[in-house]
């Protein structure tokens, strides 16, 4: 429903589409039944990616639908870079934005990422995301939950349920976790483990 105070539903809604206003556990933009689109802006991108936001954001959008989409809507008339030029790295680093969004890629291969200059271009895009494809259910989207089944592409990757778990344990973070999940081998052998080497 925040999506309202945007521009961005009046400019869909004067293109013909019909826009359901509905809170969603999952994404800001339902455009087809497979298409889940969530929307930020770059400051709320890098906010997000810091975070671990978008993370799970993007975990739960590659769980519940085949076409999870990021679109990051940015102002042409400011410039903007993800990292200034004399900080580019021929390596990955955690505190880095550009190696969070590269790594962000890597771990979902389905997500697909769309750069829009104004509300005006996403509007446009979503009309030819959504053309000659089926509308989408409002209620089935609604309905879409952390106890809702998985799309067959994510259930074949992986089991969510220990991730989850995993996710919720004291002191273990989003940006942690999948180091536990390769260097443990068990529930088990990780209540054993030294917290040290872990952070």
């Amino acid at each position: 429903m925040r999506e309202f105070r945007s521009e961005l539903p009046s400019l869909l809604h004067r293109r013909g589409l019909d826009i359901e206003p509905v809170t969603l556990e999952v994404g800001d933009y339902i455009l087809t039944p497979e298409t889940c689109v969530e929307r930020k802006s770059v400051s709320d991108l890098i906010g997000s990616l810091q975070s671990g936001r978008l993370y799970t954001q993007c975990l739960s959008m590659t769980r519940y639908y085949r076409k999870p989409v990021l679109l990051i809507e940015f102002d042409p008339a400011k410039p903007f870079s993800l990292t200034a030029r004399t900080d580019f790295r021929h390596e990955i680093s955690s505190n880095d934005i550009s190696s969070k969004l590269t790594l962000l890629t890597l771990h979902f291969p389905r997500l697909r990422i769309l750069w829009c200059p104004s509300p005006h271009a996403t509007a446009e895009l979503f009309l030819d995301l959504k053309q000659g494809r089926l509308e989408p259910d409002a209620a089935a989207a609604q309905a879409v939950t952390a106890e809702s089944d998985m799309v067959a592409e994510s259930a074949d990757l992986y089991n969510p349920g220990p991730y989850d778990f995993l996710l919720k344990m004291p002191g273990t973070a989003v940006w942690c976790y999948s180091s536990l999940v390769i260097t443990t081998k068990s529930f088990y052998f990780l209540r054993m483990e030294d917290p040290l080497p872990l952070s």
